[in-house]
């Protein structure tokens, strides 16, 4: 994030102005967790970054429920738990997003509880007794989401771990990208990629 901050003519910085914050924390994370071979796979992306930060919770929501969909079915259960926690707390916030995408979005998340019952168990009972107003899940409960997802795939016993993280980074760029007010290309490449993902099954290391 500090070269997309350099390329933005921005003070030398890891959080970069230009750069929508979850994006910038999610592309932090994953350069973090990859290895160098993995790593220089990231440098074309950072230019993506650059002037990436629409406004609003409907760019919040593609980001943070796009890192816990990648990571629902490859995590431990300590993170899967926390993740059903945080899709059942957010669920009210799919509203605020256009009709279809949100029930793609319901649909999608329903297919990974449907793997991961005990998990969905868990988060739901928990979000039941849990108050959370919109301000505080935006502001606290997101960046908390993206750090268990992306942990979650570091750590998950699959083969593929680096290249998972990769591929949501480059499918959070490119729906932000989609659905931000500056975002070049027509209207229909811009509804292709804000489309919720297709799921990955794990592909498990013995």
């Amino acid at each position: 994030m500090e070269f997309a901050s350099y390329l933005a003519g921005e003070r030398w910085s890891d959080r970069p102005r230009c750069t929508h914050p979850l994006l910038a924390q999610l592309a932090r994370l994953v350069n973090d967790g990859v290895d160098d071979e993995h790593r220089a796979q990231l440098v074309p992306l950072i230019p993506d970054v650059v002037g990436l930060n629409p406004p609003g919770v409907q760019a919040e929501l593609r980001i943070v429920v796009r890192a816990a969909l990648a990571a629902l079915p490859v995590a431990n259960q300590e993170r899967q738990n926390a993740l059903a926690y945080g899709l059942a707390m957010l669920d009210p916030l799919l509203d605020q997003l256009p009709p279809a995408e949100a029930a793609a979005y319901r649909g999608r998340i329903n297919e990974e509880y449907a793997a991961v019952p005990a998990a969905r168990r868990w988060g739901a009972e928990r979000a039941r007794r849990s108050q959370l107003d919109e301000k505080t899940l935006r502001d606290k409960s997101f960046p908390v989401l993206i750090q268990t997802s992306v942990r979650g795939l570091a750590e998950a016993c699959v083969d593929d771990c680096q290249e998972r993280m990769i591929a949501l980074l480059r499918d959070c760029i490119a729906a932000t990208r989609a659905a931000s007010p500056s975002a070049a290309g027509p209207p229909d490449d811009a509804h292709r990629h804000s489309d919720v993902p297709t799921r990955l099954d794990p592909v498990r290391t013995q």
